[in-house]
């Protein structure tokens, strides 16, 4: 037959394996805060009347009375200080078996005076007020292993024979060992042995023999069994990271907001920290962080709290909003041969992810806006063209040198004519200033090819070589402002074929300065 105290240590020790195993599990006790809490169990005595212990709780032979544990009931309230420390008040009620023993003397022995024999009425029942303190060995774990000791006052009452019952107050140390199982944010229970020693000798089981072999001064009144406590307080969890929120995706330099989702049983306060997954770290519950290069990001946000700490992930993939950066491939004119009072649209080949804003400079104080642009010039002259073209990625910008002509050379099919003296192939002011205009012309056009075509009025003498010389004289005018004579062809053609009807004078002396494409 197994005795009582081997299988209660035997439990203890089936738990305290349990807890040595439950080493990552996270405590769900109060830090602070009330409680109460009841036992039951089996109550045990150890004394004089125990005729076999003979030496207190120390002797062994107090387990044999173990198995003659009768039942106890115990309440509690009390105040926790840490995870660690608690104390409490109780009651515990026990019927304590052979607290009532006589002791058997044979025929004609005196009475020990010390060791007076009781009424088999006398009551078995004694009421013990325990004040303890109690520390948990392993607070945070499920199971904690916890040690406690303090002081007591005992009371009971006693009954000689042939007299009348009489109370007992009794008083000493306390102290025992248990193991406490948290099962919710507000409760657990335990398994404890909890032994009262009980000063003067008498006080417990109304004996103090004069014997010799009775030198202890105490009794031993014992409780082995279970209990629960209920703590008011919630328990501090720590915190549960049930998610983090975080953008899926997010460009280089915008804001991305995170924020943990914490479980609701984390006590505060709750710090928590983040790492976002590029060497930056920050702290918040909900924080913003700006990734400074695409790639795809791990973010971890750690909550802590004074239970402990848990953590969540999340992904973030960050990408280049601006990949292709603007750049000017080329600035478009049309036409291409600008001239004055016409006007002008400029364009350009720009690449770059849109959008991209352009900005136009035209030379001559006048600037616009917009992929294209018209602008119209109103003096001839060289004009410096630039664009800068701006997107996400950057500004570029690119200028032109354009050149605005007075005229379009390819517009010019006739030049002044020049008229002449009768029967003269001399060229007066007029004549020359007239000249003068064509050479202009002739000099902004360089790839122009004039045939000098001369005539002469039906009334001038020798009208064909007349016309040669005036057609000679105004090439060598043209030669002598510059002009190439490969450019030039002279050519008499004699009279007039408008002389004679009706079209006669001054207007049929002639040289006419025609623009042909080749001379053939």
């Amino acid at each position: 037959m197994i005795h009582l105290r081997t299988f209660f240590w035997l439990a203890v020790a089936a738990v305290t394996l349990i807890t040595v195993d439950q080493a990552e599990a996270q405590s769900r006790r109060a830090d602070t805060g009330l409680f109460i809490g009841g036992r039951i169990g089996l109550s045990t005595y150890g004394g004089d009347r125990d005729l076999e212990s003979g030496e207190g709780i120390f002797d062994p032979a107090v387990a044999s009375k173990f198995d003659k544990g009768s039942l106890s009931l115990g309440a509690e309230i009390g105040t926790i200080f840490s995870p660690v420390m608690s104390a409490s008040i109780g009651v515990q009620f026990g019927k304590y078996l052979e607290i009532n023993e006589n002791y058997p003397r044979s025929a004609g022995e005196p009475e020990d005076p010390g060791f007076r024999d009781l009424e088999e009425e006398s009551s078995e029942s004694r009421i013990t007020v325990p004040l303890l303190l109690r520390a948990n060995l392993l607070p945070s774990k499920t199971f904690s292993p916890y040690l406690h000791g303090g002081a007591n006052l005992t009371m009971g009452s006693h009954q000689f024979v042939g007299e009348e019952s009489e109370s007992d107050l009794g008083f000493g140390p306390s102290f025992g060992l248990g193991v406490d199982i948290v099962v919710s944010n507000h409760a657990s229970i335990f398994i404890e042995t909890t032994q009262h020693l009980v000063f003067g000798d008498e006080k417990a089981d109304a004996a103090n023999p004069e014997s010799e072999a009775n030198d202890a001064a105490y009794d031993v009144l014992g409780f082995w069994g279970f209990g629960l406590q209920y703590r008011f307080k919630s328990a501090c969890a720590a915190p549960v990271v049930t998610s983090v929120s975080a953008p899926a995706r997010v460009a280089v330099g915008e804001p991305a907001g995170m924020t943990a989702m914490l479980g609701e049983d984390a006590c505060q306060p709750v710090d928590v920290a983040w790492d976002f997954g590029d060497g930056t770290t920050g702290s918040g519950i909900g924080t913003n962080h700006i990734y400074s290069a695409p790639g795809t990001y791990t973010v971890n946000a750690v909550a802590t709290n004074s239970a402990g700490a848990g953590s969540g992930t999340a992904t973030v993939e960050v990408f280049d909003p601006c990949p292709i950066a603007a750049e000017i491939i080329a600035i478009n004119l049309n036409p291409s041969d600008p001239i004055i009072n016409e006007a002008i649209t400029f364009s350009a080949d720009v690449r770059g992810t849109a959008p991209v804003t352009y900005s136009w400079n035209f030379g001559d104080g006048s600037t616009a806006t917009g992929a294209t642009a018209s602008h119209t010039y109103s003096e001839p002259g060289e004009y410096t063209v630039s664009l800068e073209c701006t997107n996400c990625g950057g500004t570029d910008s690119r200028s032109i040198t354009i050149m605005v002509q007075e005229f379009r050379c390819s517009d010019i099919t006739e030049l002044n004519t020049v008229f002449f003296g009768h029967n003269s192939a001399a060229l007066d002011d007029e004549a020359k200033g007239l000249l003068d205009e064509n050479v202009e012309v002739l000099t902004e056009c360089p790839d122009l090819l004039t045939r000098l075509d001369g005539y002469s009025d039906r009334r001038e003498r020798n009208p064909l070589q007349l016309s040669e010389r005036r057609a000679a004289a105004v090439e060598q005018y043209y030669i002598e402002k510059g002009i190439a004579p490969s450019r030039l062809m002279a050519r008499g053609l004699g009279r007039d074929p408008l002389a004679g009807k009706g079209i006669d004078g001054r207007r049929n002396r002639r040289v006419d300065s025609i623009i042909v494409d080749s001379f053939q």
